[in-house]
């Protein structure tokens, strides 16, 4: 689900000094972070389909914006506790708790390599500090890993718009590519992506001016073999671009006219993607250059029609958008745009409105093995709260055989999840299973 965005304060000042981050230039011309701080992590590949959920075998880790906190779910016992192991701790922002420590704004995180990776803001009175924390996962400590950016503050211009920390961050075999961002004044955003080897604590940027008005944002980050794949703008184009984390080399496939921004890696050599509005799947090659157009995507709807002057019913095919695809590496997950479809009674008269919200699941050879309505899912739980549609599609997480569903709801002003999970053995037969797993607080 989409976090929140988190604002602070920056003078107007600040943005004429974004060069003055610590760091120097290597050989190779890029700014590198000179800060290192020994702090070891195991390995792990980047776990494709699953978003932001921080799941492991024994319960689920969230953060509550309320007060700013870490908590963890325990499934055995079925509690809800903060991430902190500190007897008689008060979990109320003070340095000794892992969970609310106010010292961090919690920007973003994940799971990796048996920690929990936080991307934090530390303020001062003189500068803005993005970090890199370690977190362990019993709530027992909180360790900095790196500095990846450092600017300077003033006084001067305080008011104006603020910083605005990206939420893409992506660990892949010990490196993290984090995008940065800032809100200037009269609607300049200033944007920049730092890549921190989690081995040598070295700090690069993706750019050569590490923040800067010329530089465009990234968008979907992921990782797969010796790559963090990522897209950009130049332009009105969506541009698809792979780095090398091991060579640091960038490089950007020629993709067909219309790709959307929404991908997911096939194998090492091969890239599916949309175009046309999401109505088109292609593949691109990287060993050739060649771009295939694979299939249209459409569904059978139906509509009431006038034959020999007889009200009947009859099925007509139309197209449909893709909005995203997801993979759990054997199967893709692509999601419908969701559509006001109107219902009508045998003369042809309107009697309601409904919004179907399909995902589609393709096997590898790319055959479609089912569709699945997740507003019928969400209407057969019980959900009558008002929804956003179209995040029945996008708030599922794929953990291999498993298959968890999100679903929020207002209470009183306070933000509700509910998370659900079935088989993926069920979803695939298109009537998925969702039993209730337990809910938590995000506000």
């Amino acid at each position: 689900m989409k976090k929140g965005i988190s604002y602070i304060l920056v003078s107007l000042v600040l943005l004429s000094l974004l060069g003055c981050a610590k760091g120097a230039r290597g050989e190779d011309g890029k700014i590198k972070n000179t800060e290192q701080k020994v702090h070891q992590l195991v390995s792990e590949d980047f776990k494709r389909g699953i978003g932001d959920m921080m799941k492991t075998e024994k319960g689920f880790y969230y953060h509550n914006y309320t007060d700013d906190g870490f908590h963890y779910y325990d499934i055995s016992t079925g509690t809800t506790m903060f991430l902190c192991n500190k007897p008689e701790c008060r979990h109320d922002g003070n340095e000794f708790c892992v969970a609310t420590n106010s010292k961090y704004e919690k920007l973003n995180y994940r799971l990796y390599g048996g920690k929990l990776i936080v991307y934090a803001l530390e303020e001062t009175e003189t500068q803005y500090m993005l970090k890199v924390l370690s977190v362990e996962t019993d709530g027992s400590g909180l360790d900095e890993i790196a500095t990846i950016m450092t600017v300077e503050r003033t006084e001067e211009g305080i008011g104006v718009p603020g910083l605005n920390m990206e939420k893409e961050m992506v660990i892949h075999r010990n490196k993290a590519m984090i995008p940065m961002e800032i809100m200037g004044v009269a609607g300049v955003n200033y944007y920049g992506v730092a890549i921190l080897d989690l081995d040598t604590k070295e700090v690069t940027y993706l750019d050569e001016e590490p923040l800067g008005k010329d530089n465009q944002r990234i968008s979907g980050v992921s990782g797969y073999g010796d790559w963090i794949y990522y897209c950009r703008k130049e332009g009105k184009k969506n541009i698809l671009h792979r780095y090398h984390i091991t060579e640091g080399t960038d490089e950007t496939c020629k993709l067909l006219v219309g790709f959307t921004g929404d991908y997911a890696v096939l194998d090492a050599d091969t890239v599916l993607y949309l175009r046309s509005g999401g109505i088109e799947l292609c593949s691109y090659r990287y060993s050739t250059g060649e771009n295939k157009e694979l299939q249209r995507f459409s569904r059978l709807y139906e509509q009431s029609v006038i034959l020999n002057g007889v009200a009947a019913k009859q099925e007509v095919e139309r197209e449909t958008k893709m909005t995203g695809i997801q993979t759990d590496g054997t199967y893709f997950y692509f999601a419908e745009e969701v559509t006001k479809i109107g219902r009508e009674d045998e003369n042809g008269k309107l009697i309601a409105w409904v919004q179907p919200a399909y995902v589609h699941v393709l096997n590898r050879e790319l055959e479609e093995i089912a569709a699945v309505d997740m507003t019928k899912v969400a209407s057969d739980l019980g959900y009558k709260a008002n929804w956003n549609w179209s995040s029945y599609t996008t708030a599922l997480h794929y953990f291999g055989d498993d298959i968890y569903l999100e679903l929020e709801s207002w209470v009183n002003s306070n933000q509700e999840v509910y998370v659900y999970q079935t088989k993926r053995e069920d979803f695939l037969t298109g009537e998925p299973k969702f039993e209730f797993v337990y809910k938590r607080s995000e506000w």
